[in-house]
């Protein structure tokens, strides 16, 4: 069994943004302007303040929660049994080389919730929040990339990631996501990054990336799926489907139902004009996409007071970022070829 993890509240109480505690004016600047939606960054040391975040009391709030999705996977390979429904049994697994992976832990604990509310509130996107606790030697998943942004922020052990620019299928969005992923077609090199506690790194979306733990190793993993031209569609499909005109039948296109000398890509073609035109007036106003900003915003808010109502933030001074002096900073990370 791995050595028992403080219980502590994990998120600072200054209303300040994940990404302002990670990131000084200086990183902060290159992070935006060099790497965000680029390339991966990875920062040493300053993601001390969360280090309780991941303790055995919520791994075991998070086992006890049946509904909250656990996952076993050893080294690439997914344990077809029953979860465990208790931190015991868990560590059982965990000591024959099983990963515990909790999956859209926001919704089952506050304190990760409002994490990555805020990380929402500062980039705009869905969060969707893992939970990885992985035992030495072993790796949960192979080679694979997301369609989020990700932000791994290291609370324990030593692990070692690897990354590779994705050449084979660019960003990706969920709809293009296929279960055999094809990582032997990528040819592109391979980027290395060790992560000790207090650090974290940042993936981009659709970047391969797999991970070892060298000793036990415990990480919260934030993936904010950022809005694409596709979000902002869907979006305005659900409001159109409120309005009855949208819900119309087409005219019978047919030549079954409509026969004539008219082609029925012209009558569909016809069909559509008026549509098309109301779809395009609907983009080009700001109400639309002010609806989604602020729909956006009420939810990551939600996450944040969930846990701020609880009342179980610790005292400022607990969280403040701790320098790391003496240590490598790995976002320059090294790279080879497999």
């Amino acid at each position: 069994m791995p050595p028992p993890q403080p219980a502590r509240a994990g998120v600072p109480s200054s209303p300040s943004g994940l990404l302002a505690t990670l990131l000084d004016d200086a990183a902060g600047r290159d992070f935006y302007q060099q790497h965000y939606l680029r390339t991966p960054f990875a920062g040493c040391g300053t993601a001390k303040p969360f280090a309780g975040l991941l303790s055995d009391a919520v791994l075991a709030q998070l086992i006890a929660t049946t509904s909250c999705e656990l996952t076993l996977v050893k080294d690439g390979r997914c344990h077809p049994g029953p979860r465990p429904h208790s931190l015991p049994q868990a560590w059982g697994f965990h000591q024959d080389g099983y990963s515990l992976v909790f999956r859209h832990a926001e919704q089952h604990h506050p304190a990760i919730a409002a994490i990555g509310g805020r990380l929402a509130l500062e980039l705009i996107g869905e969060l969707d929040a893992h939970v990885y606790v992985t035992p030495a030697d072993h790796f949960s998943f192979g080679w694979h990339y997301d369609a989020e942004e990700v932000f791994f922020i290291h609370t324990a052990g030593v692990k070692e990631f690897y990354l590779r620019q994705n050449t084979v299928q660019p960003d990706p969005v969920p709809a293009t996501m296929t279960r055999d992923l094809a990582p032997e077609r990528e040819t592109s090199p391979v980027m290395h990054c060790r992560l000790e506690p207090g650090d974290w790194l940042y993936i981009p979306r659709g970047w391969w990336h797999m991970a070892k733990a060298r000793t036990d190793a415990r990480s919260l993993s934030l993936g904010l799926l950022v809005p694409t031209p596709l979000t902002m569609l869907d979006a305005l499909r659900r409001e159109l489907a409120r309005d009855p005109a949208w819900r119309q039948r087409m005219p019978p296109i047919g030549r079954a139902l409509a026969p004539g000398d008219v082609d029925a890509s012209e009558r569909l073609w016809e069909a559509l004009a008026a549509p098309a035109k109301q779809l395009a007036a609907a983009f080009a106003t700001p109400s639309m996409s002010d609806r989604w900003l602020a729909q956006h915003h009420a939810q990551a808010v939600g996450l944040v007071q969930a846990h701020d109502a609880m009342g179980i933030v610790s005292h400022p001074s607990a969280f403040a970022p701790i320098d790391a002096p003496g240590r490598e900073q790995p976002h320059h990370a090294t790279s080879h070829r497999e």
